[in-house]
């Protein structure tokens, strides 16, 4: 089954508009976004837009390591047009991993926490002024 089929028959969607917030950096995260239609700019701060950090489009994902392992947003995401996304809860994430083959999932979860760690320092280094 393609991964848009999946989402189109397990999950819901969720509308943006254009310059909407769509999660805020330090927010308590309850869902991951795969973008479906438009495009999303990633930001270090919701206050201040600059610099963007990425421009997502259909396809792309974010919230995941909020959910996966820091159960907050580390940077702020907006709507750079009009949106639909995929809400991805933590609970059906994790059912999905916990389905994973297990050498799949233990390459998944060594990864997650690598990705963690680097997140982390460059927190502490933004925190710091250095960025």
């Amino acid at each position: 089954m393609r991964l848009e089929e999946f989402l189109d028959q397990n999950t819901q969607t969720k509308s943006f508009t254009k310059g909407e917030r769509i999660v805020a950096k330090g927010e308590q995260a309850e869902a991951a976004y795969i973008i479906k239609e438009g495009k999303a700019k990633v930001y270090q701060d919701e206050d201040n837009d600059q610099p963007m950090m990425a421009l997502l489009g259909p396809g792309e994902i974010f919230g995941e390591m909020a959910i996966l392992r820091f159960n907050h947003y580390t940077l702020s995401v907006k709507a750079e047009e009009d949106v639909v996304a995929y809400v991805i809860t933590p609970d059906m994430l994790n059912e999905q991993m916990q389905a994973a083959h297990p050498l799949v999932k233990k390459v998944i979860d060594t990864i997650l926490d690598r990705m963690k760690e680097v997140n982390e320092v460059l927190i502490d280094i933004d925190q710091a002024g250095s960025i």
